[in-house]
């Protein structure tokens, strides 16, 4: 797809800035020829997933003000769902618009959940129910060098816009729009859910253990998947379990930029 960063810029001011709900000729035709280019590259980046794939998903326990302490019973299946009129927004699902955000492996599951040290967090097994077509949207650490060979420029793009939430809500009602209506876009194109990779690396120490922060980027990096209906997932009862995060790790790099002389 010619010029994607451009038409993509153009589109996201149009629809953050001017129009919300009908779009010009311009951002429908972009639209239509992502969805044309992400069908037509390659079978990699669209692909059906069998029913009976399983992920994981995981919920922060509350913290109750009474009892001063986090609640530590675990969350049964309804509580492992989304909660519907929670009135909440996401990178991949619009206000008030229920999706199920699943995770690869346990570990990636809590990391997204973004809880506090101290609180216990819910972690369950899902298991698809039916077949999913699935858009992927994938990157290496290596992919400065490769993504110009083997991947379109424009599923490199949206990995990392749709692997990059923003943690300060009064940024998110603007800057998830235009990732939100790609996700509807595709929903109604019939795609069941969408593959991203997540800014996590695996914490599981028997794997990572000895490797440098460059290798875990090539070897453990994990994905997200988002899926448009609720219901195409089943929580497994028993196989949730209570667990709780021991220790964060900040990976810290200079900025670019940042030896530039006054």
């Amino acid at each position: 797809m010619e010029n994607f960063t451009e038409r993509f810029n153009i589109f996201c001011k149009e629809v953050c800035e001017e129009n919300r709900f009908f779009y010009s000729q311009e951002s429908n035709n972009f639209l239509n020829d992502f969805y044309e280019a992400l069908t037509s590259e390659s079978e990699e980046f669209v692909q059906n997933i069998p029913s009976g794939s399983t992920f994981y998903r995981a919920r922060s326990h509350v913290y109750s003000s009474i009892d001063n302490a986090y609640k530590n019973e675990p969350f049964n299946c309804d509580d492992m769902k989304p909660v519907p009129n929670i009135r909440s927004t996401g990178r991949l699902n619009a206000y008030n618009i229920n999706a199920l955000y699943l995770a690869s492996d346990k570990g990636t599951a809590i990391s997204e959940v973004r809880a506090n040290a101290n609180a216990p967090i819910s972690v369950a097994q899902f298991k698809t129910n039916k077949e999913l077509k699935i858009a992927r949207f994938d990157y290496t650490s290596d992919v400065d060098n490769l993504y110009s060979f083997y991947f379109p420029k424009f599923t490199y793009f949206l990995a990392h816009r749709f692997s990059q939430p923003l943690d300060a809500p009064e940024h998110q009602a603007r800057e998830y729009i235009p990732t939100q209506i790609i996700s509807e876009f595709l929903k109604s194109k019939g795609i069941d859910g969408i593959e991203y990779p997540s800014q996590f690396i695996s914490s599981d120490k028997e794997h990572s253990e000895g490797k440098s922060v460059d290798e875990l980027l090539k070897t453990e990096q994990q994905f997200n998947l988002c899926l448009f209906d609720i219901t195409t997932a089943d929580c497994i009862p028993e196989s949730i379990e209570v667990l709780q995060l021991s220790k964060r790790i900040n990976i810290i790099s200079k900025s670019k930029g940042s030896n530039k002389s006054n």
